[in-house]
């Protein structure tokens, strides 16, 4: 699902006669108000997420306790919250991304320079299995040690080993494919 299907899913279920009066008539009488707060921080695929994750989350308490009180106030608080928590991980994603990418060899200089950006490497990220993916992130961002990630992903630490190693091969790859502008 891309970034802007959040919110356009969430337009379609709020818009369908399941959609319960209360968010309804906080959706119509917030949404500008939210989107806005969000686009003004994020950029649009973000904030779209942050708005749709927003108005889903106010449905859902409304579901469980009817006699919430969600007003304006709440759904900013919620979208800021989010906003925050996305802040963070970024901040974090740029603290450790060098230590995912001095892990993989690079041969020239431009190309070590190009792959610092975090676009290019996210996207490299995405498009290893996710059992590459789950292990680069484990080891790298969340600085876990292979003995760590052995009984999360249920292996043993030689199978570890083996899996960062062809991981950080995959990667490689992946990272001269962006590079080459494939």
């Amino acid at each position: 699902m891309t970034h802007r299907s959040n919110l356009v899913e969430f337009r379609r279920q709020r818009s369908s006669d399941a959609s319960p009066p209360r968010i309804a008539a906080l959706y119509d009488a917030h949404l500008h108000l939210v989107y806005g707060y969000c686009r003004a921080r994020l950029n649009q695929h973000d904030a779209e997420d942050v708005t749709a994750e927003v108005f889903r989350t106010a449905a859902e308490r409304l579901a469980t306790d009817p006699a919430s009180s969600i007003d304006a106030a709440w759904l900013l608080v919620s979208a800021r919250n989010r906003i925050i928590d996305r802040w963070r991980r970024e901040s974090r994603w740029r603290s450790r991304a060098p230590a995912i990418l001095s892990a993989v060899e690079v041969t020239q200089q431009d190309t070590a320079e190009s792959l610092m950006n975090t676009t290019v490497v996210t996207t490299a990220l995405d498009r290893l299995s996710t059992d590459h993916r789950m292990v680069l992130v484990l080891h790298y961002l969340d600085d876990l040690a292979v003995a760590e990630i052995a009984p999360l992903l249920g292996r043993s630490p030689r199978a570890i080993e083996s899996l960062l190693a062809r991981a950080r091969r995959a990667l490689a790859t992946e990272l001269r494919r962006e590079d080459d502008g494939a």
